[in-house]
């Protein structure tokens, strides 16, 4: 049997779970670094204990490797996280929600039904970047370009429906933001397109009050257009839909935020705490949002209660100083700790003063980590466990098979 090529052998390694397990938390242990050193530098808080969370979620006792796990495609092996912290700063949980995001987008794809004259593409669409600008509000300016683009009458005219997902890297002068969509679309210009989506772009600068040029021999922002079409070595029902998967795993593929600046780590801190200011940067558009509510994905449509006037206020919860105050009145401590992790929203635990913030998530961490132990062994019962650190476990069959024997 002939040895594979060094091309070969380097994508089974990016595949290795473990090398990927431990790649992500060593990512995530630097990231945690930096994030805590820039929150103590700004005097920040609750970024401090975000840095402590992420630091947690990628400790070596946490992250676990999964051998001869079993799905309906077959028998692989996987690796993940006991407890989950839930920043998309963490490296691990933000490949858990790329995961999630491939699974849907690629729903949509699947639901999408080609009608006459349309054909399955891939755009990509540009923003130049503006010096000086940091991400979020790059975000708030692609956004906003992006609801003028997809209102007009070009757009809505050729575009059945698909998904579209906003990427950013960054550079000298900021950050490039662009966004790749997938779409079941007519045939389309590419001279009309690139220059309605300058124009939408000309106009958010104006709308948000940005001094920005397009500085391209062509006067016109980048975009690119792109027909899908399947490999003709392969069977002919299996060619266009093995196509489309690329297409959709490079749509949903993580972003870095291990190369963010300080300052921007910092914005993202706060964003995450301000969820009507956190970008929204996956969408499912046209009649592939239609029919991912059709069949159950309802999620993200709205609900048929109206619930606009059940609630005139804002949720308050107690200050730091009233937890003090409990505990000096002689309130024990294991009422303050019962009390306390009964808080469900993130913000509410970052009311909590310090000490007992670090009681409670220290007991939320362990009560999950050990819940999430005894899932696993169930939900994969052939299936062999361990954690970074070396702690070994099995599931439920393997482990009744071992007591048989001996």
């Amino acid at each position: 049997m002939s040895a594979a090529s060094p091309h070969v052998q380097r994508a089974r390694a990016r595949r290795d779970p473990l090398r990927v397990a431990k790649y992500r938390s060593h990512l995530g242990e630097q990231l945690s670094a930096r994030l805590a050193s820039a929150a103590a530098h700004a005097g920040h808080e609750i970024a401090d204990r975000m840095a402590r969370d992420i630091a947690r979620c990628c400790e070596t006792r946490n992250v676990w490797i999964g051998r001869g796990l079993e799905s309906e495609r077959g028998t692989f092996d996987g690796s993940a996280t006991l407890w989950r912290c839930g920043y998309l700063l963490c490296p691990h949980c933000h490949a858990a929600h790329s995961l999630r995001l491939r699974r849907r987008a690629r729903s949509a794809i699947e639901s999408l039904q080609l009608r006459v004259g349309e054909r399955f593409r891939f755009i990509t669409l540009t923003l130049p970047t503006a010096k000086g600008v940091g991400l979020l509000r790059s975000y708030d300016i692609f956004k906003t370009a992006w609801q003028l683009f997809r209102k007009r009458e070009f757009w809505r005219s050729r575009v059945g429906g698909g998904i579209m997902r906003i990427e950013w890297t960054p550079n000298a002068d900021g950050f490039h933001v662009h966004a790749h969509i997938i779409v079941a679309s007519k045939w389309m210009k590419f001279e009309e397109l690139r220059a309605e989506w300058t124009a939408c772009i000309a106009s958010a600068w104006k709308t948000l009050n940005v001094a920005q040029e397009i500085e391209t021999r062509s006067g016109f922002a980048f975009v690119n257009i792109k027909l899908i079409y399947g490999n003709p070595n392969r069977p002919r029902g299996d060619n266009m839909a093995s196509a489309i998967n690329e297409a959709v795993k490079y749509v949903t593929k993580p972003s870095n935020y291990f190369d963010l600046p300080d300052s921007d780590l910092l914005d993202i801190t706060n964003a995450s705490l301000e969820r009507a200011r956190l970008p929204r940067s996956f969408e499912v558009i046209g009649r592939a949002r239609q029919s991912a509510v059709e069949k159950g994905d309802n999620s993200r449509s709205r609900t048929l209660l109206d619930t606009a006037n059940l609630f005139d206020g804002s949720i308050s919860y107690p200050d730091s100083s009233e937890w003090t105050e409990w505990q000096d009145e002689g309130v024990p401590l294991y009422r303050l700790i019962c009390l306390a992790s009964q808080f469900k929203r993130r913000e509410a635990l970052f009311h909590l003063p310090r000490w007992l913030w670090q009681l409670v998530t220290d007991r939320k961490i362990e009560s999950e980590r050990k819940r999430r132990r005894e899932e696993l062994a169930f939900r994969y019962p052939h299936a062999e466990f361990a954690t970074l650190d070396g702690d070994l476990w099995r599931g439920v069959s393997s482990r009744f098979s071992q007591e048989s024997v001996s």
